[in-house]
């Protein structure tokens, strides 16, 4: 049997509410839980049967993800009523200069692609590396001479 108009408003007012209900409970917005966090207390193991990797916020307790995310609102809006409302002004000027002439904010952000692309590049190499055990102890990964040529020459 086919899903009437009201079948599907009705279902997608559902999915909203519970949406809702998870951002203000703290809880992840997809529904699955991953480890044995709780709303006061955060999580210390992955749950069973969860399969692949498990991202650091799904161990946080609720009440750290609710505020990360209250805040995150907060300043969005913030941001926003400061650039749309009280300097509405300078906020037009600013996208009718940058309409006219893009060249300067293109060239600016190809230089912050270039950081965040240099920063990010290093610290994933590095994490790959695996730690290297002796006698029975953990020690910190160690770069050796061809990983820091790999670092610096990708290609070879």
């Amino acid at each position: 049997m086919a899903q009437t108009k009201f079948d599907k408003q009705v279902e997608t007012a559902e999915s909203l509410m519970f949406g809702i209900g998870r951002f203000l409970a703290g809880r992840p917005m997809d529904g699955a839980k991953r480890t044995d966090a709780t709303f006061w207390r955060s999580g210390t193991r992955v749950l069973p049967k969860v399969e692949g990797r498990v991202s650091r916020s799904s161990y946080r307790a609720g009440w750290k993800r609710l505020t990360f995310r209250i805040s995150t609102l907060a300043a969005i809006g913030a941001g926003g009523y400061q650039a749309g409302w009280v300097h509405q002004d300078a906020t037009v000027a600013t996208a009718q200069e940058i309409w006219a002439d893009p060249d300067p904010a293109i060239a600016a952000l190809e230089q912050i692609g270039i950081a965040a692309a240099s920063t990010a590049g290093p610290s994933r190499s590095l994490r790959t590396t695996t730690p290297q055990v002796t006698s029975g102890r953990k020690q910190s990964p160690g770069l050796s001479r061809s990983s820091l040529l790999g670092l610096l020459h990708p290609t070879r």
